[in-house]
């Protein structure tokens, strides 16, 4: 057995604020890859403003119209977790048309549209009916004051309609109007005009315009919702109080539903910092020897790990990932003073090497690398890096050192 003489000493205080770049980056995972793609869609990642994080990006891989694989770049020094937009792909799920119209018959105002069944949600849009004439029953809801017969009554707006025209024929007390004639029915018209009076001194009157029944001519739609994984029922309900009935239509749709995607932070926090040249000229011993970190959840133990640095092959007892544990942690606000840094477990072993750099890697799980951490810690570690030299006369051990105590033995030679 070789025994190794300590030679010296350097304690390192880090912080994850002071020194060092922090990798903050971005991953997206498949929660739903969706269905009925037609074509590939467009994935875009943005970030509110004055985020200084930069470089993520996002394309999708399809298989039979369903997101089955992504191509991420995560980019780094996120702090906020950018929103995923996903757009094109031949409209799945959305309606985006219709066939079939039946007009129905003895529509006054147009009828309400929803839709019900086929499994999505959001459609919006109304329908339009088919040019007509105004109805010659008016609904005089107040007849105003100080109107006065022959006041000239005209029409407007109605959906394209023209030419419509009338008169007040009837005032009650105080100049009300009790009475309408319509003069000219007009044509063309699909809503319901605007009453407007010429009076000299008549102000109030509130009149309600109806249609002479028709039909409804088409639909327009405002917005095709989203995820109909089959074709659901396009229904034409009358207004209350109006006639009409029996429009219907059969949606036109590419049945499918949106993927669901969810940005994340990239779940593995790295750090690193500049040091000053640390020269290992045999061997070297790297050890966590307190930590204090706020913002860790309480519950779970996060691993400590280092990178970046030549290390014996046979500390990957305590890594996973080819990445070496250093320390684990556990609760909102630890240290080692506490128990939940163990020098002695987790102590790498480190060949001649310049140090100039050190990297720390931190994530929840000592078996699954890059799950579950966000970028929100803050901590202080404290390392204690030593360098040893080889005690070239093994027989009765001279310097009376113990292996286990103040030695150190060369894992290699053990």
């Amino acid at each position: 057995m070789k025994y190794y003489k300590p030679n010296n000493s350097t304690i390192l205080y880090l912080n994850s604020s002071f020194n060092c770049v922090k990798s903050s980056s971005i991953t997206v995972s498949i929660d739903n890859g969706g269905s009925g793609y037609i074509s590939t869609p467009t994935l875009t990642l943005t970030s509110p403003v004055n985020e200084v994080g930069y470089g993520a990006t996002v394309s999708a891989n399809l298989t039979d119209g369903v997101i089955t694989s992504l191509n991420i770049t995560n980019g780094s020094n996120y702090n906020t977790v950018p929103t995923l937009t996903i757009t094109g792909g031949g409209n799945v799920g959305v309606i985006t048309g219709y066939s079939g119209l039946g007009g129905g018959s003895s529509y006054t105002l147009p009828p309400i549209l929803s839709v019900s069944n086929g499994g999505g949600s959001g459609f919006e849009g109304y329908s339009v009916l088919t040019g007509t004439t105004i109805s010659s029953t008016f609904t005089i809801n107040n007849g105003g004051t100080g109107y006065s017969d022959y006041d000239v009554i005209t029409f407007l707006g109605g959906g394209g309609g023209t030419g419509a025209e009338a008169i007040v024929s009837g005032i009650g007390s105080n100049g009300a109007i009790t009475a309408i004639t319509l003069m000219n029915v007009g044509s063309n018209y699909t809503l319901p005009p605007i009453v407007s009076i010429s009076s000299i001194s008549g102000n109030g009157a509130d009149i309600t315009v109806r249609l002479n029944p028709t039909t409804v001519a088409s639909i327009v739609i405002t917005n095709g919702g989203k995820n109909y994984s089959s074709t659901p029922t396009i229904t034409f309900t009358a207004v209350s109080g109006t006639g009409g009935s029996g429009a219907n239509c059969t949606a036109t749709i590419n049945l499918g539903k949106e993927a669901v995607l969810t940005p994340s932070f990239y779940k593995v926090s790295d750090f690193s910092w500049n040091i000053p040249d640390i020269v290992l000229n045999d061997l070297g011993k790297l050890s966590l020897i307190n930590l204090v970190s706020t913002n860790f959840t309480a519950s779970t133990p996060y691993s400590v790990r280092v990178k970046n640095l030549l290390y014996d092959s046979r500390d990957t007892y305590f890594s996973d990932y080819n990445y070496p544990i250093l320390g684990i942690v556990q609760g909102t606000n630890v240290c080692s003073g506490q128990g939940s840094v163990s020098k002695a477990d987790y102590s790498i072993s480190l060949p001649s090497q310049i140090i100039n750099k050190l990297s720390i890697g931190i994530d929840d799980s000592i078996t699954t690398i890059n799950s579950g951490l966000l970028s929100t810690i803050n901590f202080v570690l404290v390392l204690l890096l030593e360098e040893y030299d080889p005690v070239l006369t093994e027989i009765g051990n001279p310097y009376n050192e113990s292996a286990r105590n103040q030695g150190f033995i060369h894992p290699r030679l053990v």
